[in-house]
């Protein structure tokens, strides 16, 4: 009858109605029960999406799913005339946490915007393994107004890229798809659910798992080939009884969809068809104190420090004297060359044996210490030695190993050296220099300084004549 007007039927339209409603809920919790029993298969680790609420779960529905132990998620979610925000931690790698700040708007005709408080938790009884699935306890609102209360416990189980959950719910969650509340069969006193709404900052515990039905519901989430993409369908058993009776909020259906993705490990996004009325959307960021947030910086990293060697730091200088002045880096080639030749000369008498204890080069004098006699001769033998070797060594001298007896000499060599540093002298300092040198060097000078003629020609002629 409506209106007063009995509407036409023989009674088996209402029978027939409600025999479709039964079908469609072992339709719906059929396969679900199913997926969780024959599922052989290893659980992969897989990241769950995050609901409406902050916690792990589906779109509106909890999961067994648990955060990485330590991990801070601060969140927001919306859909019509409703807006949460979240705050969650995952006290220890059983144990989720949330706080919630909820706004409903048409909710209180006293509040524009009626706010909400809530405070809830999750435990997980067992993890996942081969045969049984993850199990997990959980309370909606513990501390609140009482909006949100609701209890819940919830199975999961994952097959392959599938994770699939099955859970049965008390208060909020009972109000569809309801069965009788297994714990009120052993407990009759938990039949009775008494209600705490509007007591802010008070929890019943004569409210907690109480009541006389429980509310099936339960979802898959299909975790796509495309990385951090995922596909989520769900059945709650919220019916949003008080939004309804309010004028918030009115579902037109019990199932959501929802597509989800991972922007980065830090950052969640969702979109959702909710109640089959409305767009609803989330985000989420996730921060786990175990990990380095951002590994990468903007810039690359400084390459390491190296020790480079000798001939490295010298190639380096010539390139800087290069860069500033290039008569710096001929000047330093000059050098470079200079000290490999006269290192090269060094291993020469090194190779040559003998009975030298030390070579060295300082300044422009070949300084050598030798265990034997130190003569003149030796001295002279040496310096014949350096024929035709251009190392700038102007000067040889033999000495013990106490440095207390050393010989000095010189030879054509060293002369034709000494007159090489010269060729950038006035032509009278140069002469000046021969008559300075011995003897027997001096005849050659003299021989040289004959005729303007000579005088005339370049200091390198002069030297290679």
């Amino acid at each position: 009858m409506k209106g007063g007007v009995l509407l036409s039927g023989n009674g088996t339209t209402a029978a027939r109605s409600a025999g479709r409603r039964v079908a469609g809920r072992a339709a719906l919790t059929g396969p679900l029960f199913a997926l969780l029993l024959i599922a052989t298969a290893r659980a992969q680790d897989i990241a769950s999406p995050s609901n409406l609420f902050g916690g792990r779960g589906l779109i509106a529905t909890p999961s067994a799913r648990m955060a990485p132990d330590g991990q801070l998620s601060v969140g927001a979610s919306f859909l019509e005339n409703n807006q949460h925000y979240d705050l969650g931690f995952q006290v220890v790698p059983w144990l989720e946490t949330s706080f919630r700040y909820s706004g409903l708007q048409h909710f209180d005709p006293n509040y524009p915007v009626y706010y909400d408080r809530a405070f809830g938790f999750k435990a997980r009884l067992w993890n996942e393994n081969e045969l049984l699935p993850a199990l997990a306890i959980g309370i909606d609102d513990i501390v609140g107004t009482g909006v949100y209360n609701g209890e819940y416990v919830v199975a999961s189980k994952s097959i392959g890229d599938i994770d699939a959950s099955l859970g049965i719910g008390w208060g909020r969650r009972a109000q569809t798809n309801r069965l009788r509340n297994p714990i009120a069969l052993v407990i009759p006193s938990f039949n009775n659910r008494k209600s705490f709404y509007g007591q802010a900052g008070q929890a019943d515990f004569q409210a907690f798992f109480h009541g006389h039905d429980v509310g099936v519901f339960g979802g898959v989430v299909w975790h796509t080939p495309l990385t951090g993409l995922s596909a989520t369908v769900e059945y709650d058993s919220d019916n949003y009884a008080q939004e309804k009776a309010a004028g918030n909020f009115s579902p037109r259906s019990q199932v959501n969809l929802g597509l989800t993705y991972d922007i980065s490990d830090q950052f969640q996004t969702s979109l959702y068809w909710l109640y089959g009325k409305s767009l609803g959307g989330s985000f989420s960021l996730r921060l786990d104190p175990t990990r380095a947030q951002f590994p990468q910086k903007i810039e690359q990293p400084p390459p390491q420090v190296t020790v480079r060697s000798d001939e490295e730091r010298q190639q380096a200088l010539a390139a800087l004297l290069e860069s500033r002045d290039p008569r710096n880096a001929r000047q330093a080639r000059l050098l470079e060359s200079r000290n490999a030749m006269r290192n090269g000369f060094v291993d020469a008498l090194w190779r040559m044996g003998g009975d030298y204890s030390d070579i060295r080069i300082q300044n422009s004098t070949l300084n050598l210490t030798v265990t034997g006699a130190q003569s003149s001769a030796r001295c002279a033998a040496t310096a014949q030695l350096m024929q035709g070797v251009t190392a700038d060594i102007s000067r040889i001298r033999l000495s013990d190993a106490a440095g207390r007896r050393s010989v000095a000499c010189g030879g054509r060599a060293a002369f034709a050296a000494d007159l090489r540093r010269g060729a950038d002298l006035p032509p009278t300092a140069f002469l000046r220099r021969c008559r300075a040198a011995r003897r027997r060097y001096r005849r050659v000078c003299r021989a040289r300084e004959r005729g303007r003629a000579w005088l005339g020609r370049p200091l390198t002629a002069r030297v290679n004549a």
